[in-house]
């Protein structure tokens, strides 16, 4: 009798694809796949991780009833099938091998990969069994040829699907003409049958089957799970504060749909360790703070066929210890599925409590109660009129060309705002000036940011104590000596505001002091929490005095955006 398959051997085989994930953390689960003797089509539904070619070889002295595995892998070519679809040459275009033993000269297949639809085939009499792949939690993607067959898996829940509600709400398919449906499944035997009764017929979680797809498409599942700034799951990173997730139904009924959030199985060797899970909350899921903030996890709700719902996930570091010396990330999965258990989606759920610099531990977070636009803000100011006081009086006149002035801006956990001429980014928090970053940061981690046209080294102008709304204003002053000072020449003699000595000035001679009087007015205020590319925009104006006889009034649009949330503004030595 023949030996049977050692399924848990060929586990550790096809844990692969690890270096398609790039440098994102791992959010790890384990998909359980049935396996039965002859063909089987499945759907990876993880993101693979471990070595391919040398641990699927060593698998296969124990797993020698695996005759092969096949990728579907199709590039602008037609399918093709054998008459009784019980044999695929490895030589196919469109098909990438693994073999086993002797023919493993003819594999073609590198790993297998998240997404990834195969077809693995168990000699008979081998008995079933349930492969168990371990790997990151992913987000489904959406593959589709058009005009093509496409051996597609959709985000099946525990109890399955049937194919009605799989693909009913795709239009690049027809259900419902019987034996002309375009939905087919491929036997044990490599029999490939059409769906004649997809309203009973189901599909198990991780089956993949051949799909008629009569145009583009990026269909995923009856429940469609993606981030609404793009992006690969709820990455927060170090200093993301909140991401917005867009929950669709794009079948044909009704759907209650529930969160559930549980945490990551261990990190494989080799992998960044799990710290914990993510302290993750949802807007409007529970009373945390004026913004209604709760804890992300058995929230619930409908969603009717063609309907959307944007939730926003916020993560607070506060939760997360933080140990000098411990590596490794904090990292969690968030389910989405419905409430008959016949959809899932899995997404992953990561996020940092940020590099450690000594002495600095407690102040790497803003209290709960900070104000929620905290952190550094870049944008410009398009400035589309100017005055002619010797012409016009203070009336401001448009200009053939706008000029873009750029602008840094501090948000305070106070709701302090200040106006910044430079910040230098490293550890999580905005250094006013170069000096001021420690020197326990790396080259790598220090960015700076500039706003030329305020004076270099300028110190923080205030704007205004209530975050970015309303009327913010401030005085800039360019000083007589000021580099940057219109009237100061370096090498002209009548403008350099020296003696006949070249000893300069105490006092501006030769130049004279400028100030611009800064005001904007905010029409919109970013959301709670805002993150990524949020945005405030109102008007802006500058009154220049001191340049000219009469002042000078420019005025124009504005626009600021977060760039890193949360960041404290540094502006003194920590000595």
């Amino acid at each position: 009798m023949m030996q049977r398959i050692g399924w848990r051997r060929l586990v550790s085989g096809v844990a692969v694809g690890c270096a398609l994930a790039g440098t994102a953390w791992g959010q790890w689960m384990t998909q359980e796949i049935p396996l039965r003797e002859g063909w089987n089509a499945v759907y990876v539904r993880v993101m693979p991780c471990g070595g391919f070619e040398e641990e699927l070889a060593e698998a296969a002295g124990s797993v020698s009833n695996v005759v092969g595995v096949w990728q579907w892998d199709r590039h602008f070519m037609t399918i093709e099938t054998a008459p009784d679809g019980a044999e695929l040459l490895g030589q196919s275009p469109h098909w990438k091998v693994w073999y086993p033993g002797k023919e493993s000269f003819l594999n073609t297949l590198g790993g297998l990969a998240g997404g990834g639809r195969y077809l693995i085939r168990v000699r008979q009499l081998a008995g079933t069994g349930v492969l168990r792949i371990k790997g990151k939690a992913m987000l489904p993607v959406g593959e589709w040829y058009p005009n093509a067959l496409n051996l597609v898996g959709v985000s099946a829940g525990p109890k399955g699907l049937s194919v009605t509600e799989a693909f009913g709400g795709m239009a690049e398919t027809v259900l419902g003409r019987g034996y002309e449906n375009g939905v087919y499944t491929i036997g044990g035997d490599g029999a490939v049958r059409v769906v004649s009764r997809p309203d009973t017929q189901k599909l198990a979680q991780g089956e993949a089957v051949w799909v008629e797809c009569g145009g583009a498409s990026d269909y995923t599942g009856p429940v469609e799970v993606k981030v609404d700034e793009g992006g690969a799951g709820l990455e927060f990173g170090l200093a993301r504060r909140t991401i917005k997730l867009v929950v669709g139904n794009r079948g044909t009924v009704t759907r209650k749909v529930a969160l559930s959030h549980v945490a990551s199985e261990e990190a494989p060797a080799g992998e960044a360790s799990v710290l914990g899970m993510v302290p993750l909350y949802l807007k409007g899921a529970g009373s945390v703070g004026e913004a209604g903030w709760g804890k992300a996890d058995g929230f619930s709700f409908e969603l009717a066929p063609g309907e959307e719902q944007v939730l926003e996930f916020g993560v607070l570091r506060l939760e997360m210890e933080i140990t000098e010396g411990t590596e490794g990330t904090y990292q969690s999965v968030l389910k989405v599925l419905d409430s008959e258990a016949k959809t899932e989606v899995d997404v992953p759920v990561t996020a940092e409590r940020g590099p450690i610099i000594p002495g600095e531990e407690e102040s790497l977070e803003l209290p709960p109660t900070a104000n929620a636009q905290a952190g550094l803000w870049m944008g410009e100011a398009v400035l589309t009129g100017v005055s002619c006081p010797r012409y016009q009086g203070n009336t401001v006149l448009p200009v053939r060309s706008p000029a873009t002035v750029r602008l840094l801006v501090h948000v305070g956990a106070d709701g302090t705002v200040r106006l910044l001429s430079e910040a230098w980014l490293a550890g999580g928090k905005a250094y006013a000036r170069r000096e001021l970053v420690p020197a326990s940061a790396t080259t790598g981690e220090v960015r700076r940011l500039s706003a030329v046209a305020f004076p270099l080294g300028m110190a923080p102008v205030m704007l205004g104590s209530d975050g970015l709304a309303g009327t913010l204003s401030g005085t800039v002053t360019v000083a007589f000596d000021d580099p940057v000072n219109p009237f100061l020449h370096a090498k002209h003699p009548q403008f350099d505001n020296k003696d006949g000595k070249f000893v300069p000035y105490a006092e501006g001679v030769e130049t004279r002091t400028v100030t611009r009087e800064v005001s904007m007015e905010v029409e919109a205020a970013a959301d709670v929490l805002a993150t990524g590319e949020m945005r405030v925009e109102g008007t802006y104006q500058e009154v220049v005095k001191g340049a000219r006889a009469d002042d000078v009034t420019v005025e124009g649009t504005v626009a600021l955006w977060n760039l890193a949330t949360g960041a404290e503004l540094v502006t003194e030595s920590a000595d």
